[in-house]
């Protein structure tokens, strides 16, 4: 049975609750994005919203430390200066992460992703990781899952997106098990499909735009895994899940 005659023979309801849900760096329509506070947002965490996920982006600083953050450089989001890339991990951690979203976050800090591993642990909260930095080693992708795995949360609860095919051919030498996606970036469609079809458990992380009803056609029909970006409104939610899509990011939870 095709994945189209599937959905059309459940509910509408019965296919949200098969939608992985992405919390867009967190829930940062509220918080300051790629923080604890972002990533443990009721919204991110309620199980009762079916299938969320929190979705955030991992950097490398200067000593080699894996910290949370989209931006290549930490003017943005933080009282910081500088790539982050050049910056180590002492001058981040005394950053202020949260004043830029709103006076009451002032001290909010830079997460690394080990501790975002324990708060996924305790709240057994699902992981969509983006590796934002140029191309990731082996030996870090070894790093960043065994901050998961030691913690004993299910290796099916991560899955790793990046726009660089050789980061995530290295995290999935690391672990063969690793769902992983392809960014869209500036692939035609029939590449990113050739992408995947070259690799197991590979999909595709595309732009809304992207998502039109005969693109998604094409990949369905290639049996390709769609997560879209960035949704803002309810109706988008709705289009998309009638295309197909397996995943949606949107800063907010999207509910009619």
């Amino acid at each position: 049975m095709s994945l189209i005659q599937t959905r059309a023979q459940i509910s509408g309801t019965e296919v949200a609750r098969r939608l992985r849900e992405f919390a867009h760096r967190g829930a940062s329509d509220t918080f300051p994005e790629n923080t604890l506070l972002s990533y443990g947002a009721a919204d991110v965490i309620n199980v009762t919203k079916f299938n969320r996920w929190a979705e955030g982006d991992c950097r490398i600083t200067s000593d080699g430390k894996l910290v949370m953050m989209h931006d290549a450089t930490l003017n943005r989001t933080t009282n910081g200066t500088g790539n982050v890339v050049d910056r180590n991990l002492a001058y981040i951690k005394g950053l202020d992460a949260g004043s830029w979203k709103d006076s009451s976050y002032s001290g909010t800090e830079v997460p690394t992703w080990e501790e975002v591993c324990t708060l996924s642990n305790t709240h057994k909260l699902k992981f969509f990781l983006e590796l934002t930095s140029a191309a990731w080693t082996e030996a870090q992708c070894t790093e960043a899952l065994g901050f998961w795995t030691d913690e004993g949360n299910p290796m099916q609860n991560i899955i790793v997106q990046s726009f660089d095919i050789d980061s995530l051919d290295n995290m999935r030498a690391v672990n063969s098990n690793v769902w992983c996606y392809i960014n869209d970036g500036n692939y035609t469609v029939s590449e990113l499909i050739s992408m995947c079809n070259a690799r197991s458990k590979f999909g595709v992380f595309i732009n809304k735009t992207l998502a039109t009803s005969t693109n998604m056609a094409t990949f369905i029909s290639a049996n390709i895994d769609v997560n879209v970006y960035t949704l803002t409104t309810y109706s988008e939610k709705t289009t998309m899940i009638s295309r197909g899509v397996k995943g949606i990011t949107s800063n907010s939870y999207l509910t009619s």
